[in-house]
């Protein structure tokens, strides 16, 4: 629970950035004289650089201690955590999820446009508020319902709201399509990491971290990709209509990764850390849990010695 906690406080920073970056962006276009000449877009990006090299300094100068692994490190690789089923099968629901993501903001501005709203940070703001109350409020969520339950609720969430964007025609509807996702995003987010984390070793969190991220930013960016091809055939709001019935899909891999992740947790579990280094025998020497101990008994008798030899004590 409080991993899923710290998962989601991480992202309130990420989705106050990704409000505040539309909003600038609009501001500064509607200060050049043509805001709608695609050269106005320098300013823009000029802009972007200079925050980029800002949070590149901040970051620089953040510490970058880091923690002493602890227990034995496993060095088996990353397909052995990819041919478990309930992981692999999870991980498609990561990368549905990251698609929706990617989706929603790749086309919400030329939608907005299309609709004649110039605004389009209404949408994107209503992602970022609605993200950042679940991720506030997500320490009820888990007690209430549990992390299994979250991921569901979150894809109904992004089907409702794809419903209504692909329905959308102001920017009250735009708003309440954001709202919804954003609301989404703040559950699944925590709940599909914390998911993934528990049906892996606890040596191998790192690895499947790092998974995920690769699956969510996978999906961010081969959807859109894919997106603009199927735009070439179809409108916005039956590319945001498939979005939705992709989300069913996803409902249904998740209900089937619950059937077979008990199985799997309780195989993890059982397993547990991988073994130790097998013990010396009795007549090699001292076994490896007390010496450690037998070392600092050493230590501590040869500085009373030396001590004494001083007259200190």
């Amino acid at each position: 629970q409080r991993r899923v906690e710290v998962l989601a406080y991480m992202g309130v920073g990420f989705f106050f950035a990704t409000y505040l970056g539309p909003f600038v962006g609009e501001l500064i276009l509607s200060w050049q004289p043509q805001p709608d000449n695609p050269d106005a877009y320098l300013a823009v990006f000029q802009a972007t650089l200079v925050i980029g090299l800002i949070s590149m300094l901040l970051l620089l100068m953040a510490d970058r201690s880091t923690a002493q692994p602890t227990g034995n490190l496993a060095w088996s690789g990353i397909t052995s955590v990819l041919l478990r089923r309930a992981t692999a099968m999870q991980l498609l629901t990561v990368l549905v999820f990251g698609g929706g993501f990617g989706i929603f903001f790749a086309f919400g501005k030329n939608f907005s446009a299309q609709q004649g709203l110039n605004l389009a940070s209404v949408l994107f703001g209503g992602y970022a508020v609605g993200s950042v109350i679940t991720r506030l409020g997500i320490r009820p969520a888990i007690r209430l319902l549990g992390v299994a339950t979250l991921i569901p609720i979150g894809f109904v969430g992004f089907f409702l709201g794809y419903l209504v964007l692909a329905a959308a025609g102001g920017y009250v509807t735009m708003g309440i399509s954001g709202l919804l996702c954003g609301l989404s995003h703040g559950l699944m987010a925590p709940s599909l990491t914390a998911r993934l984390l528990e049906l892996q070793r606890p040596d191998e969190m790192g690895r499947v971290t790092i998974l995920m991220q690769g699956f969510w930013g996978g999906g961010a960016g081969l959807f859109p990709y894919l997106g603009g091809f199927v735009l070439e055939l179809v409108s916005f709001r039956t590319l945001y209509l498939m979005m939705a019935v992709l989300f069913v899909v996803g409902i249904l891999i998740n209900i089937h990764v619950g059937r077979i992740a008990p199985r799997q947790i309780a195989s993890m579990r059982a397993m547990g850390h991988p073994p130790a280094e097998p013990e010396p025998a009795a007549s090699a020497g001292p076994a490896v849990g007390t010496a450690p101990i037998r070392v600092a008994q050493r230590t501590a008798i040869t500085r009373v010695v030396v001590l004494r030899r001083r007259g200190d004590a």
